[in-house]
């Protein structure tokens, strides 16, 4: 991307974002209501869900061995679970999305 796009990018952004110093203020939650209804009925904002091939090819994309934070489920422990816990996992990514 060369230097004037960049700039034009930078500016249009400038010229978006505003700083929000009290976001508890009704004004901004009504103008972020309004973002997020204008978002939920644009035609290309529907999630795509995930499946159980998804989830088995991100598990099997985990590296092993790597270092985990506390309380995590090792990834070789990942790579061995059996479908039925796979499927919970679709359900349970496709409520949050």
């Amino acid at each position: 991307m060369d230097s004037e796009k960049v700039e034009a990018l930078a500016d249009s952004l400038q010229s978006l974002l505003q700083l929000v110093k009290d976001p508890s203020e009704p004004a901004v939650i009504e103008m972020v209501n309004e973002v997020m209804r204008a978002y939920a009925l644009s035609p290309g904002s529907e999630s795509q869900l995930t499946n159980p091939a998804d989830i088995q090819n991100a598990i099997q994309g985990l590296k092993v061995g790597k270092v985990q934070p506390p309380n995590s489920i090792p990834n070789r422990a990942l790579k061995h679970f059996p479908p039925s816990v796979v499927f919970l996992l679709v359900g349970l990514f496709n409520a949050i999305f």
